[in-house]
C-alpha cells in the first residue's frame, strides 16, 4: 500500500482511515509481542494506519517501555530503532520544542554510543544541546540539568572511544561545564553553593585530560571546520600539558575552598576537606611531600575546631582510590569503618585504566560493565626517593601501591598478567592515616575488574 507521511496524506483517507481505539489494542500488543528479530528488520516504516496512531499520547510510552526491555535483551540494534521512532513520534504528537523528546533522546544517544556510531552520536549530542537551549531557556534550574545530563553523556562518549578523538569528548565536556558555571555566576551570584560541584567536575575533568596525554605523549587538538574534513594538529608536549592541566585543577580546588570559606555559616569540616582534596590533587600529580603537608593540616584543622577526634580518625583510616569522583562539603557516612574491606575498582574505559568508574558513568545497568575480574593483594608503601620533582631537588617522599600479587587469574589470562600487575601498580590511594603520620598497610585485597584484552591498550604509569 501508499505510504503517505501524515502531513502528506489525502484528507479522505485520514478521515475514514481514523483508528479506533481497537486498533491502538493491536499496534500495543503487536509492540509487546515483537521479537528482536523482527524488529531487526531492515524497514522501519509504518503503514498509513500507524501514522494515524502518532497522536495517541500512550504511544511515545509504550515505545520507551519496549525500547528498555530490548536492552534488557541485549539487543541494541531493535533497541536503538525503536527509540529512534519515539524520537519521531514525540515531536510529531507533542511538538518540536518539548521536553517529552529527551525521554528518547538520552536513552537513544547511549545505544549510539555503546555501538560507537559516532556521526550520528555527535550528530543527535549536537541536537540535545541545541534542544535543550530551547526548551528550557527561561528554567535555569532545568537548563544546568540539561547540561548536567549533556556532560554525562560526553564523557561516556570519551570513555568509550580509544583514538584521539576521546580527548574531543574531554574538551567539549569542559566546555559544557564551564558554560554552567557562567550560568550560574550570572543567575545565582559568584559564591552560589552551586558552583562547588561544577567547578569540581572540571578539576576532574582535567585530570581525564592529564591521564590521557600521559599515554600519548602529546595532546591532541581537532579543529572542524565547516567542510567535512576535520584538521587535526599536535600541540603541547606531553609534561606542558600535564603541568598546564595541575595548575588549573589546583586554582579551581582553591577557588571551591573560597566559596565555602565565604560562607556565613562557613565551617572548620568543609575547610577542613578542602585540604584534603587539595593533598588528593597532588597525590595525583606525584607531589607527596606537598600532598602529605596538605592531609596533616586537614587532620589538625578538623580536630581543631571541634570534629570528634573518631569521627577523623575513622576517616582517615583507610585508603581511597584516587581521584574521589564525588565532592564532599562533610564527612561523608560510614567512611573507614573497616581497614581490611576488600577494595573494588572497576576500571571506567579502555582509554582510561588507572581511574575508577566516575559516578553515574554507568550508562545503564546492561552497558560497560567489564567482563574480566581478578583478585589482588597489594600492599602500601612509603619511602624516600631521589630524582622526584620537588621544590628543594633533594629526596622526595614517594608513596604508592606495591607488592602486587594476581591471585586468581585463569589459565587463558595468564599472559596479561605483567600488564595487571603494571596497572594496579600505578593506581593513586589516599594513604591511610594516624595522628598525622602515614600507615604502611600490607595484604590490602583487591577486586580489579577491567574490559576485554582486545580493547585494553597499553598503560604507561606517571613517571
Amino acid at each position: 500500500m501508499l505510504k503517505f507521511p501524515l502531513f502528506f496524506l489525502p484528507v479522505k483517507q485520514f478521515m475514514f482511515n481514523r483508528s479506533v481505539p481497537k486498533l491502538f489494542n493491536v499496534l500495543a500488543l503487536a509492540l509487546m509481542l515483537l521479537s528482536g528479530a523482527i524488529l531487526a528488520q531492515e524497514t522501519t516504516e509504518l503503514d498509513g494506519e500507524d501514522w494515524q496512531n502518532n497522536f495517541d499520547q500512550l504511544l511515545v510510552d509504550l515505545l520507551l517501555e519496549t525500547g528498555r526491555a530490548l536492552v534488557e535483551q541485549g539487543n541494541l540494534i531493535a533497541a536503538e530503532k525503536i527509540y529512534a521512532e519515539a524520537l519521531q513520534v514525540a515531536k510529531i504528537n507533542h511538538g518540536l520544542l518539548s521536553e517529552k523528546q529527551f525521554d528518547a533522546l538520552v536513552p537513544l544517544l547511549e545505544i549510539l554510543i555503546e555501538q560507537e556510531k559516532w556521526l550520528l552520536t555527535n550528530q543527535q549530542l549536537a541536537y540535545f544541546e541545541w534542544l535543550n537551549g530551547k526548551v528550557n531557556a527561561l528554567n535555569s534550574e532545568k537548563l544546568l540539568d540539561g547540561i548536567a545530563t549533556l556532560n554525562r553523556l560526553y564523557l561516556a562518549a570519551a570513555a568509550h572511544r580509544t583514538d584521539s578523538e576521546s580527548g574531543w569528548y574531554l574538551v567539549a565536556a569542559k566546555n559544557l561545564s564551564w558554560r554552567a558555571v557562567s550560568l550560574i555566576q550570572l543567575n545565582f551570584g559568584n559564591n552560589s553553593l552551586k558552583l562547588p560541584p561544577w567547578l569540581y567536575q572540571i578539576v576532574l575533568n582535567h585530570y581525564y585530560q592529564s591521564s590521557l596525554n600521559q599515554r600519548q605523549g602529546l595532546t591532541s587538538y581537532n579543529f572542524k571546520t565547516d567542510e567535512q574534513a576535520v584538521i587535526s594538529g599536535w600541540s603541547l608536549s606531553r609534561i606542558e600539558a600535564v603541568q598546564k592541566n595541575y595548575n588549573i585543577g589546583f586554582e579551581l580546588l582553591n577557588r571551591i575552598r573560597e566559596i565555602y570559606g565565604n560562607l556565613s555559616e562557613a565551617s572548620a569540616e568543609q575547610d577542613g576537606l578542602m585540604l584534603v582534596y587539595l593533598a588528593d590533587w597532588e597525590l595525583l600529580y606525584g607531589r607527596h611531600d606537598s600532598a602529605l603537608r596538605y592531609y596533616q593540616e586537614a587532620s589538625t584543622a578538623l580536630l581543631n575546631n571541634g570534629v570528634d577526634k573518631q569521627e577523623v580518625e575513622k576517616y582517615f583510616r583507610s585508603p581511597v582510590f584516587l581521584p574521589v569522583a564525588q565532592l564532599y562539603a562533610k564527612l561523608p557516612p560510614g567512611r573507614g569503618t573497616q581497614t581490611l574491606n576488600v577494595q573494588k575498582f572497576v576500571v571506567w574505559a579502555p582509554a582510561f585504566p588507572g581511574i575508577n568508574t566516575p559516578q553515574d558513568q554507568y550508562i545503564s545497568s546492561t552497558f560497560r560493565v567489564p567482563e574480566n575480574t581478578v583478585s589482588a593483594r597489594f600492599s602500601l608503601s612509603a619511602s624516600m626517593e631521589s630524582g622526584e620533582s620537588s621544590c628543594n631537588g633533594g629526596n622526595a617522599l614517594n608513596y604508592r601501591v606495591t607488592d602486587v600479587q594476581i591471585t586468581d587469574l585463569d589459565a587463558e589470562k595468564e599472559i596479561i598478567r605483567e600488564r595487571l600487575t603494571r596497572d594496579i601498580s600505578a593506581l593513586h590511594l589516599r594513604p591511610p592515616m594516624l595522628d598525622g603520620k602515614l600507615l604502611e598497610m600490607e595484604g590490602l585485597r583487591l577486586q580489579y575488574s577491567f574490559p576485554t584484552e582486545s580493547n585494553y591498550p597499553e598503560f604507561i604509569p606517571n613517571p
